[in-house]
């Protein structure tokens, strides 16, 4: 099983049940799952449905809003590459 498997039948069995806690909020498995198709659908309008092992670049803090953007990446196929906020810039683009 991928992870987008697994997430896709907890989504099916248990839509209520809590996918993710934080301090901020609780957000259920269904509704994190409609974040993840609405970001996914803006990705692959943004990368035209390039689908040869595209590698996205992600930086940002540990949030509900960076779970969704890598599981949105995986779920249109793409690769992410998570990228250090204080990494300089000459090695961000060695890395991409």
């Amino acid at each position: 099983d991928t992870i987008m498997t697994s997430f896709l039948q907890h989504v099916t069995s248990q839509p209520l049940a809590n996918a993710v806690i934080s301090d901020a909020a609780s957000i259920s498995y269904d509704a994190l799952y409609r974040m993840v198709a609405a970001y996914g659908s803006k990705l692959l309008d943004a990368t035209k449905g390039e689908k040869s092992n595209l590698k996205i670049a992600v930086c940002g803090p540990r949030s509900v809003e960076l779970l969704v953007v890598l599981m949105a990446v995986l779920a249109c196929g793409y690769v992410y590459v998570p990228i250090d906020a204080s990494t300089p810039v000459d090695r961000c683009t060695t890395i991409i």
